[in-house]
């Protein structure tokens, strides 16, 4: 009787597992959203290797990944696959921070992980500006929401306070009831977790303030954190809205916006788009560049300075133009009450 093969685990596949499920997200702090694109980079890459060289997932080892086989699939990936070159710098960040996680555990090859790390990030063409709604469109969009349903005043709050606080998608969906501390108007903060888990406090506007009260109020949340605080947004269900549950909300409102702001017709908008937005109305109304980056938790100045000079941009345009500017005022509402396998079961987990 011929007996099954025990499956024995490549040194590679021990290592990549080693290195998503422990070292990146414990010890590094990567978030959920770096880790499903690490998982990403090598389902990809393990793909390539075994349509192209013929090599299966579960027999590639260490001896396999080479330098020659990382230039040949970051070329595949552009000229076979037609990604940019932003993709091909994620997937290659992505392999580099695993050849220093294996500089570590696998000493043998620390040879083999320089000559991959030596790989350089490819130059790519930098987007000088940034796309973002103006005082009117964002107005707007806001005002536009109906409020006379639970999920519309939830829509309501959700958009209002996502691009007054400029806060990424991803921390928005993320904010517990007890990252809100609501004091008064003039005290009230909200803490985000972004990227890195690293945690930034964001001072509430009057309005935001008054709209998430009212909020809480219908809710019915508690004013301090339980064990296991409530997420501020849930979907239908009363499951936690994901970046793409918060995308759909926000196209939907836009579509809606558009019959009335036909600028609108014209634009993509992301939820990121909403905080680029907030960015410049902020630099338009005259707030230093330092004090927008703190708000927007970036990690150098440089990041925010894209928004100068989208500024720079577009008030050449106005001047040309004769356009003026209005503040925008955010809408309120009023109560009515295998190791292929491993990686895509962790990336729909991440």
């Amino acid at each position: 009787m011929n007996r099954k093969p025990v499956y024995q685990p490549t040194t590679f596949a021990r290592r990549l597992q080693e290195f998503l499920c422990d070292f990146s997200p414990h010890t590094v702090g990567a978030s959920l959203n770096t880790l499903a694109s690490y998982c990403c980079a090598f389902r990809k890459y393990l793909f390539y290797r075994e349509t192209v060289n013929g090599i299966l997932p579960d027999v590639l080892d260490l001896q396999h990944f080479t330098v020659e086989s990382v230039e040949a699939f970051l070329n595949w990936i552009e000229e076979d696959c037609g990604c940019k070159t932003v993709t091909r710098n994620q997937r290659l960040a992505a392999i580099h921070s695993f050849c220093k996680y294996l500089v570590r555990k696998e000493p043998l090859h620390i040879s083999q992980c320089q000559q991959i790390l030596a790989i350089p990030v490819k130059k790519h063409l930098t987007k000088t500006v940034v796309d973002y709604l103006t005082v009117e469109e964002t107005a707007a969009l806001l005002s536009s929401i109906d409020t006379s349903t639970s999920l519309g005043r939830r829509d309501a709050v959700l958009l209002s306070v996502m691009y007054d606080i400029g806060a990424r998608v991803q921390e928005i969906a993320d904010l517990t009831v007890g990252d809100v501390k609501l004091s008064t108007k003039d005290t009230s903060l909200v803490y985000l977790t972004g990227k890195w888990q690293k945690t930034r406090s964001v001072p509430l506007s009057t309005p935001s303030f008054e709209l998430l009260s009212q909020y809480f109020r219908e809710q019915a949340f508690g004013g301090t954190a339980s064990e296991k605080s409530p997420n501020v947004f849930t979907n239908r269900n009363g499951g936690k809205l994901t970046r793409h549950g918060i995308s759909f909300i926000l196209k939907r409102h836009v579509e809606i916006a558009a019959r009335q702001c036909v600028s609108l017709k014209v634009k993509t908008v992301s939820p990121h788009v909403l905080r680029h937005s907030k960015a410049m109305h902020l630099l338009q109304s005259g707030i230093d560049l330092i004090k927008i980056r703190d708000f927007l938790g970036h990690e150098s100045v440089t990041t925010t300075e894209i928004y100068a000079r989208t500024h720079d941009t577009d008030l050449r345009a106005a001047l040309e133009n004769s356009v003026g500017t209005n503040v925008v005022t955010i809408g309120s509402w009023h109560k009515s009450l295998g190791i292929m396998e491993r990686l895509s079961s962790f990336a729909r987990r991440a």
